[in-house]
């Protein structure tokens, strides 16, 4: 009976795991534009800064960045058309703002 309940475990512990894995997660920085969007906090293309580097909106869904990896976050709404000086026309669909951790050089 106990080595019946012991299978029976096993096998639930694994098809537990594969489940809960599911499809692999998409881009932390895609969830985060999604969100802001639904909120009308900012519009499409906005402008994104990482650790003072805009990067380019077609790089955007190569990057692989976790929630884990942010420090801080801020956000500039869209309309505030003082920042189109600094950031470009783009800067207009709000820009995001992202300290991330140093990268581990192993």
């Amino acid at each position: 009976m106990q080595k019946t309940l012991f299978i029976l475990l096993a096998i639930f512990s694994i098809w537990t795991k594969s489940y809960s894995q599911g499809e692999p997660e998409r881009n932390y920085i895609t969830k985060i534009i999604s969100d802001f969007k639904k909120q009308e906090k900012i519009s499409e293309n906005p402008v994104l800064v990482i650790n003072e580097t805009i990067i380019d909106n077609k790089k955007i869904d190569s990057l692989k960045l976790t929630k884990d990896d942010i420090i801080t976050l801020r956000i500039f709404e869209k309309g505030q058309n003082s920042l189109i000086e600094i950031y470009g026309k783009n800067s207009k669909n709000g820009i995001i703002f992202i300290e991330r951790k140093p990268l581990n050089k192993e």
